[in-house]
Order: structure tokens, then C-alpha cells, then sequence
């Protein structure tokens, strides 16, 4: 989470939030920064926090927030995880995962989300909204394409190859305020 004069940038787990943490320092910004040991780093901003501030959130497409999600327990052998191996679309259609974090943030539809920040375009969506707030210095900006993030982990984002489009309809019927929202930041949702 980072806490600005104007806004909250909640970071949802699975949707870029560490990388957004490094943009945001290398563009020399002010605000409060929660890090990898804080236990506010996935923080749900209280509405005394959110009292006039903006609400931002990091987003990713559904599909690839429950993947990364699978991936990440699974290479940690975690149960319930190591157990469906065999059907990990079914497994996180039924589980339903992504609502579970993104209902809370937003408190279960009711709070405003002003802005977006998708994943796949980090950096550009955090500067097109930071200058919203800020007048941040065109050579941060160039500089800040180059921060250090942690690499990105190595499996296989095919989609197609991890869900049906049974269990694509299945997942973003179990997840109303993340189809709305990521329809509001892509245009649309993958099971449509």
C-alpha cells in the first residue's frame, strides 16, 4: 500500500504491487510505502485512510491474477494447492479467489475506485495517474522505466492451456466486482 496527500494505491497480492513499489520510489514521490516485511503491504485501507483520498488499485486480467496465484503457492508445495494439481482451472473457478481480495478493497462494491493501475503496463499507468497528483520530473521518468523488480517467476501463462471456457464463465461468475472492474481498465473480460 502507498499512502500519498491525495490518494491510496492498494496493492491486491498477485497483481504487480512490489514492481509498482519500485516505480514509485524511482520516480521520487512522496507518500507513505509499505514493503515486503510490513504487514500493511497488502493492507486494506480503512475508511479513515481513504477519508478524501482517491482509492487506486493495481489490476491484472482475472485468469492471470488466479495463475500467478496457483503458481506462487504451488512452488511453495502448499495445500490446498498441491492437492489439484491435476485441475487447477476447475480449482480456482470453484475457489473464486481474486473476489476474496478485490471485495474487501473496495468494500464489496461500495467504495469508489477512481483509477487503475493494470499490471501489464505498470509503469506507464502509474506515471499517467501519478501526474494526476504530481508534477513528477521528465528524467525520473525516463530513468524509472529502468527500476529494479523482482523477476518475474517462470511458468506457463497460457490461458487456454489452464482453463476451459466452462471454467472462464465460472470464474468471473464468481468474481462480480473484479469482471467490473478489469472490464472498466481493458474494455472487457476474457470469458465474454
Amino acid at each position: 500500500m502507498i499512502i500519498g496527500e491525495k490518494f491510496v494505491i492498494a496493492h491486491i497480492p498477485r497483481t504487480g504491487g512490489d514492481a509498482l513499489k519500485s516505480y514509485y520510489r524511482s520516480l521520487e514521490l512522496p507518500g507513505s510505502i509499505y514493503g515486503d516485511d510490513d504487514p500493511e503491504k497488502h493492507g486494506i485501507p480503512s475508511d479513515y485512510i481513504l477519508e478524501n483520498r482517491d482509492l487506486i488499485l493495481t489490476i491484472r486480467r482475472l485468469p492471470e491474477r488466479e495463475i500467478s496465484f496457483y503458481e506462487f503457492h504451488n512452488s511453495r508445495d502448499e495445500s490446498p494447492i498441491a492437492e489439484n494439481r491435476e485441475r487447477p482451472g476447475e480449482f480456482l473457478a470453484e475457489r473464486g479467489e481474486g473476489e476474496s481480495w478485490i471485495g474487501p478493497f473496495t468494500d464489496y462494491g461500495r467504495r469508489v475506485v477512481s483509477h487503475l493501475i493494470r499490471s501489464e503496463f505498470l509503469f506507464d499507468d502509474l506515471v499517467e495517474v501519478m501526474r494526476l497528483y504530481h508534477d513528477i520530473d521528465p528524467e525520473a521518468i525516463r530513468l524509472g522505466r529502468f527500476a529494479r523488480t523482482k523477476p518475474r517467476g517462470e511458468y506457463d501463462r497460457e490461458i487456454s492451456r489452464r482453463f476451459t471456457k466452462a471454467e472462464l464463465r465460472r470464474l468471473y461468475e464468481r468474481s462480480p466486482i473484479w469482471s467490473s472492474l478489469e472490464s472498466r481498465a481493458y474494455g472487457d473480460i476474457l470469458s465474454r
